[in-house]
């Protein structure tokens, strides 16, 4: 009898025990917020209600436009002088250039704001798009961000937009290691025994805008295969720096070679370890002096085109580099110079609390001009925040009142600015690109397929620029 008794104990507790995990799964997304340092998880989305539509008359109020008051920041006084008269003209010349377009329904692009000195910023960059492959001059881009484009994501879409119609192949810098590895689908990355230094860590030494820098140890070694039937490379150049004489054995789809790479007394160097036709892979195994290498990145470019290298930095709001190491910095700078920069941030500063991000504009803005100080001749083209909901399913105020931040800080600096919110909106906004599969059930980061749409959008808008340009010269 007491033995009956005993198991309708164990089934009453264990009944109790699984009510209560249902009740907690179906209350945790709503109390966990955008402020914890957790990751938002629903693990019943799946089978949740969809959340409620929000008016895009929210969306609305975004003061998008090149106008837009920006407050002086006392701490930029080196901010370019503008000839208002003539950049209000050349803002207007822009203007009925788009008009004439849409009236002819010939493009519904998102425009970028030039707020460089004569709004002529990417000019430059522009001119180089039709000449790099045919003056076979490779043109650079760097892609400077956070989690939003890590795993290579918008950024191989680019990529492979701006390769295909304006020549190059490859996939850009990339490092010994990756923590996205299994994730990115623009190539496939095995590696082993090297120590990662990364630059949010606790204690870090400064770095260079890239983040990271690979320590190799014995039996150092780190392979790469392209994906999609794509070429991996038809240049590969290694950026290192060594305090004794190194040996590398470099494979390729039809190659195996040893390289030594001479004691650079730890000043940062740049070698060329392949060059030739296109190969699909490459291998690098670090055979003599490992514990000397320090490895800052490996290009795999093509010789000529175009070249575009993700650097993406989790957990980044962008304020390390205000404090770039400056020996480093230099050197990179000049060993791999950029046309275009492009700087993805603000997604790890927005939360659910905060409406006001002018801190950030001034803070950012310090960024800039430092980034400017090591690139004096590269224009730089900010992207503002994406569309973003919390767990009540309304749109994120604060995201609007971030690109507003952002768009001041463009304005500030001198620099151009496209808004991924605005983009994202077009095509719905986050809750329908989550729907899609484009999008997280956090509402929050893109999906390959996501990136892809918003890296359409952006190739468009620099084809707009493009067209202008064109233009103005007839």
């Amino acid at each position: 009898m007491s033995q009956n008794n005993n198991e309708k104990n164990y089934l009453s507790q264990a009944c109790l025990l699984l009510l209560t995990i249902l009740i907690v799964l179906l209350t945790l997304p709503f109390f966990i917020t955008e402020e914890t340092s957790l990751k938002r998880i629903d693990l019943l989305s799946d089978i949740r209600p969809e959340l409620k539509v929000v008016e895009e008359s929210i969306y609305n109020e975004v003061a998008l436009k090149p106008t837009t008051t920006a407050e002086p920041i006392d701490s930029l006084e080196q901010a370019p002088k503008r000839d208002e008269d003539s950049l209000r003209q050349q803002k207007e010349d822009y203007q009925q250039f788009v008009d004439s377009l849409q009236q002819a329904n010939q493009t519904e692009t998102i425009r970028i704001y030039d707020f460089s000195p004569d709004s002529t910023g990417l000019k430059t960059f522009i001119a180089k798009l039709d000449t790099s492959y045919t003056q076979h001059n490779t043109l650079r881009i760097a892609v400077l961000g956070d989690s939003f484009i890590e795993g290579d994501i918008l950024c191989d879409a680019l990529r492979n937009q701006l390769q295909a119609k304006y020549g190059g192949q490859g996939i850009g810098l990339i490092g010994m290691t990756s923590i996205v590895a299994g994730f990115r689908r623009s190539i496939s990355h095995n590696f082993g025994s090297w120590e990662t230094e990364f630059c949010l860590n606790k204690g870090q030494e400064a770095q260079t805008m890239y983040g990271y820098r690979y320590h190799a140890r014995a039996g150092a070694f780190a392979q790469y295969r392209a994906q999609k039937n794509k070429n991996c490379h038809a240049k590969a150049t290694l950026y290192y720096s060594t305090t004794n004489d190194v040996d590398l054995e470099i494979r390729t789809d039809s190659t195996s070679t040893n390289i030594r790479l001479e004691n650079s007394n730890g000043l940062l160097q740049s070698k060329v370890i392949y060059s030739g036709q296109a190969q699909k892979k490459l291998s690098l195994n670090v055979i003599g002096n490992a514990t000397a290498l320090t490895v800052f990145g490996l290009g795999l470019d093509d010789h000529n085109g175009v070249s575009l290298d993700n650097i993406s930095i989790r957990g980044s709001a962008g304020y390390q580099i205000t404090s770039l190491d400056p020996v480093q910095t230099k050197a990179m700078a000049e060993l791999r110079p950029y046309d275009l920069i492009v700087v993805e941030y603000g997604l790890n500063v927005v939360s659910a609390k905060q409406t006001n991000y002018e801190s950030y504009r001034k803070t950012m803005g310090k960024c800039i001009q430092n980034l400017k100080s090591y690139y004096p001749n590269t224009p730089l083209l900010i992207l503002g925040v994406s569309d973003r909901y919390n767990a009540s399913g309304s749109l994120h105020k604060n995201s609007v009142s971030m690109n507003k931040s952002q768009l001041g800080m463009a304005q500030d600096n001198g620099t151009a600015f496209w808004s991924v919110l605005e983009a994202v909106m077009q095509m719905g906004g986050v809750k329908e690109l989550t729907m899609k599969g484009w999008a997280d059930r956090a509402y929050t980061h893109l999906s390959h397929k996501g990136g892809e749409k918003v890296a359409e959008k952006l190739f468009e808008a620099i084809e707009l620029e493009r067209k202008y340009y064109e233009h103005q010269q007839d």
